[in-house]
């Protein structure tokens, strides 16, 4: 039996190559899905942002060296996976692909964190902004 550790990034290797795939009956990836945030602010967008957020966190992906690791290149690796095409992010070498996911998601967390926030200030600014209106 491999060590827990092993077992761990090897798990954490298929959540990664599984963003790239495209479930049945979609048309874009996991990747695709997961990079876009809320563009409006009502309450199905808050509960789009909060699922976003919990499916990020659900990949439990952390960089465990993350201290050792420039955070301009972290930023770098992400910036990058947020634009490119999935079919370019498939072609690249085994380890790079696995670090730019890893660092995207690393980053999207705080993102998609900030995108709630943001949703629900809006929520809260229109509901305060109705009661002082007294609608």
């Amino acid at each position: 039996m491999a060590p827990l550790g092993t077992r761990y990034r090897s798990q954490q290797r298929k959540l990664l190559e599984h963003l790239l795939t495209v479930p049945e009956g979609r048309r874009g990836s996991l990747l695709d899905q997961i990079r876009s945030g809320p563009t409006r602010v009502s309450g199905p967008a808050m509960h789009a942002a909060v699922e976003r957020l919990k499916s990020i966190r659900e990949l439990g992906i952390d960089l465990p060296a993350v201290r050792r690791i420039p955070e301009s290149r972290i930023a770098s690796l992400a910036h990058f996976a947020s634009r490119a095409k999935v079919s370019l992010i498939t072609r690249m070498p085994s380890a790079r692909r696995l670090a730019t996911l890893a660092a995207f998601v690393y980053s999207l967390e705080a993102t998609a964190q900030d995108d709630v926030l943001e949703v629900f200030e809006g929520l809260l600014g229109d509901l305060f902004w109705r009661c002082r209106e007294g609608r």
